[in-house]
């Protein structure tokens, strides 16, 4: 190719035919080679950043997934193994909740049907004692069962008379006797003038031997022992109803004393002339020579206070423990038993009944019957007489007369206690 310089300074060719497409070919192969040289480069770096490309995103969806599966994976196996243990910790702790539970409500219904089993409720009981050795019992003062005599009471036999009755620590105690050695019970050799028996249960009696000819007449119990006394003076005690301890008599008392009470952890007793004698054990006793000659045949304890009844209407008390007396009262017939309960003393006797809330003051009463003996227990006034009735109150006003046909008609209930027995 010849290049000629022109006139306007631009340079030009020669142009021949051949050169011309030599020149053409030329573009062509260079356009040919650079396109293929860009495509293969395209390609090739396209594949390049796609791969990355491909490959970024590959990790980053792969990682996701992986991610999501191995969580979703987690979890499932997590809750899988914690509902397992749950179940399992669940179950062990129910079975040991459910035998410590057990085993506990077993010891302790083992523990109260034992108690239960060894042990039982006492049995309130009233006991009525009279003529004939006569003994009646009750569980609530209206229906009675004669369940023993000894003579049909029917006659004056003094031998067999009980003449009191009193109860304490599980034991009742009649007490009575006398009559001289021409009227004797006779137990082996021994001719018993000084009646005693005891019971634990309300149906086997046993006679306990006190050979003398002079009965008792009064019975209490307090400070965890009986007290008796009787006759010309006659004291004992016993700690357990069996077995009595009696005082050696020695002159110094020789009054007839008939009732006895306790309170205010003392034992008082009253007799004839009205004559008392306080003690707090039975064994130490305290004379005093009384006031008036009219004989006190009955004594009770209550409202901070010893009231004693007696004949021709007589009625006393003491507020302080039998040391003095006070408001000494007669009038009206003979008075043979007192009580005290639901905050008044009612005194029965012949053919009278008065009630008093202080001993002080008395007010006489429509009496239902002659009454020789009374107690309270179990709520209520308990008053026995001769024929086969018993008579209750709650107040010592209204009473209900009980028509017992299985009680003798003998000469009369002479005493009558309210206790409990095992």
């Amino acid at each position: 190719m010849v290049v000629f310089g022109c006139a306007d300074g631009t340079l030009r060719r020669d142009d021949v035919p051949d050169a011309a497409m030599t020149v053409d070919a030329g573009v062509d192969a260079g356009v040919d080679a650079g396109v293929d040289a860009g495509v293969d480069a395209g390609m090739d770096a396209g594949m390049d950043a796609g791969v990355d490309a491909g490959t970024d995103a590959g990790v980053d969806a792969g990682m996701d997934a992986g991610v999501d599966a191995g969580v979703d994976a987690g979890v499932d196996a997590g809750v899988d193994a914690g509902v397992d243990a749950g179940v399992d910790a669940g179950v062990d702790a129910g079975v040991d909740a459910g035998v410590d539970a057990g085993m506990d409500a077993g010891v302790d219904a083992g523990v109260d049907a034992g108690m239960d089993a060894g042990t039982t409720e006492p049995r309130p009981l009233f006991i009525a004692v009279g003529y004939g050795g006569r003994r009646a019992v009750s569980p609530d003062g209206e229906t009675w069962v004669s369940d023993i005599a000894d003579a049909d009471g029917q006659n004056q036999d003094d031998s067999q008379h009980f003449r009191a009755v009193a109860a304490g620590g599980g034991v009742f105690v009649a007490v009575g006797g006398g009559g001289g050695t021409d009227n004797c019970s006779v137990q082996g050799s021994v001719c018993v003038q000084r009646r005693l028996a005891w019971t634990t249960d309300a149906v086997e009696w046993h006679d306990a031997i006190t050979p003398d000819e002079q009965e008792l007449s009064g019975i209490a119990y307090g400070n965890g022992r009986f007290v008796v006394v009787g006759g010309t003076g006659w004291r004992g005690y016993s700690t357990d109803g069996e077995h009595f301890s009696y005082l050696p008599y020695d002159g110094s008392v020789t009054t007839q004393f008939r009732a006895i009470a306790f309170g205010r952890g003392t034992f008082v007793a009253v007799g004839d002339s009205g004559r008392r004698l306080t003690s707090t054990d039975g064994q130490a006793w305290t004379n005093d020579t009384g006031e008036g000659s009219a004989n006190l045949t009955a004594i009770a304890y209550g409202n901070m206070r010893f009231v004693a009844v007696g004949v021709g209407g007589r009625r006393v008390r003491s507020i302080d423990g039998g040391e003095t007396w006070d408001s000494d009262v007669s009038g009206g017939g003979d008075l043979y038993a007192v009580a005290y309960g639901n905050g008044v003393f009612v005194a029965v006797g012949n053919g009278q009944t008065l009630t008093s809330p202080d001993g002080a003051t008395w007010t006489p009463r429509s009496s239902p019957a002659n009454l020789f003996s009374i107690t309270f227990g179990a709520g209520k006034f308990v008053a026995m007489g001769p024929e086969h009735a018993s008579y209750t109150s709650t107040n010592g006003i209204d009473w209900t007369t009980h028509d017992n046909g299985t009680l003798p008609n003998s000469l009369g209930f002479s005493g009558v206690a309210f206790g409990e027995l095992p």
